[in-house]
C-alpha cells in the first residue's frame, strides 16, 4: 500500500510538472507575441503618420496647381487654400479616429497622435530623433 502512494505521488509530480512548464511556455509566448505585436504597431504607426503627411505635401501642391491654373486672385487662392487644407485635415482626423477605436486597450499608448496636428508634431519630433542619432 505505501508503495502505491510513492507511485501516485510521483505521476502527480510528473503531471503539475508538466502543466507547470505549459503555463510558462503559454505566458512567455503571449509576452513575446505581445512585444512583437507592440513593435509592429508603432513601425504601422510610423509608417501611417509619414503617409499622411505625403499625401498633406501632394494636396498642398496640387491645390497651388489648382490655383496657379485657373489664375486666382490672392483672397479667393486663400480661400481655395483653406478649404482644401481644412478638408484633408478632416479626413485623416476621421481616419485617425477609425485607427483608435480599433485598436486594443493595451495597445493605446503605442499611438501617439489623436488628430492631425499631433501627427505632424509627433513626427517632426521623431525625425529629430532620428536625425540626432546619425
Amino acid at each position: 500500500m505505501p508503495l502505491l502512494f510513492v507511485y501516485v505521488e510521483l505521476i502527480m509530480l510528473i503531471v503539475l510538472s508538466f502543466l507547470m512548464g505549459c503555463i510558462f511556455t503559454y505566458l512567455i509566448t503571449i509576452i513575446s507575441s505581445s512585444i512583437k505585436a507592440a513593435v509592429i504597431l508603432e513601425e504601422a504607426c510610423d509608417t501611417f503618420a509619414l503617409m499622411m503627411l505625403m499625401g498633406f505635401e501632394t494636396n498642398k501642391e496640387q491645390s497651388e496647381y489648382l490655383i496657379i491654373n485657373n489664375e486666382m486672385n490672392d483672397i479667393d487662392a486663400q480661400k481655395v487654400r483653406e478649404k482644401i487644407n481644412r478638408s484633408f485635415e478632416s479626413q485623416v482626423n476621421k481616419k485617425i479616429m477609425i485607427i483608435n477605436n480599433n485598436i486594443p486597450v493595451a495597445h493605446k499608448n503605442i499611438i501617439n497622435f489623436k488628430n492631425f496636428e499631433e501627427l505632424k508634431t509627433y513626427m517632426v519630433d521623431r525625425l529629430r530623433k532620428q536625425n540626432r542619432r546619425r
